[in-house]
């Protein structure tokens, strides 16, 4: 009887395992992704790779402007290369790098900055860029659109976030 018993549980084992590993092969891989703070929030973080196909335009200043604006700037991404779908935007997708206040430290922005004019002028190679879909989302039964045109910078403690890790608590 014990025999029966393992070899019903071994073929139940062996049938949850290969369902499992289908299921991971065919589930479409989501662009983004999921990140919890300690208070439950989630946050919806993607890499996109911008290059001269998908960027449009970087908005223009020299220097002191761009420290005079806190960091702040906006770069156009072509809406139809975007990843996510904007049902409701009917331009393109606006990219913004938050402001933040004088005596913040802007040199990973101006850094991301000049990479992204030398992109748009030269019109040759990619700059990763971690991308905040939040608050401007809403989920959907395929998973989650853009509620706007707006998406912003990965941006947390005053500063740009380089990637979609989760933060250490």
């Amino acid at each position: 009887m014990s025999y029966f018993k393992n070899a019903a549980t071994l073929l139940l084992l062996q049938a949850l395992l290969c369902a499992c590993s289908r299921a991971a092969v065919e589930s479409p891989t989501l662009p983004y992704v999921l990140n919890h703070s300690t208070t439950g929030k989630t946050y919806y973080h993607l890499m996109y790779a911008l290059t001269a196909d998908n960027l449009l335009s970087v908005e223009r200043m020299d220097h002191a402007q761009f420290v005079a604006n806190g960091g702040q700037f906006e770069v156009e991404i072509k809406q139809s290369a975007f990843p996510i779908q904007a049902p409701h935007c009917e331009g393109n997708i606006i990219l913004r790098m938050p402001w933040v206040s004088a005596g913040n430290d802007l040199s990973e922005k101006y850094q991301l900055y000049s990479a992204l004019t030398t992109l748009v002028d030269s019109a040759k190679g990619s700059v990763s860029v971690a991308l905040e879909l939040n608050p401007y989302i809403e989920k959907t039964a395929e998973g989650i659109q853009l509620q706007y045109c707006n998406v912003f910078f990965r941006h947390v403690y005053k500063q740009y976030i380089p990637h979609v890790k989760a933060l250490s608590q």
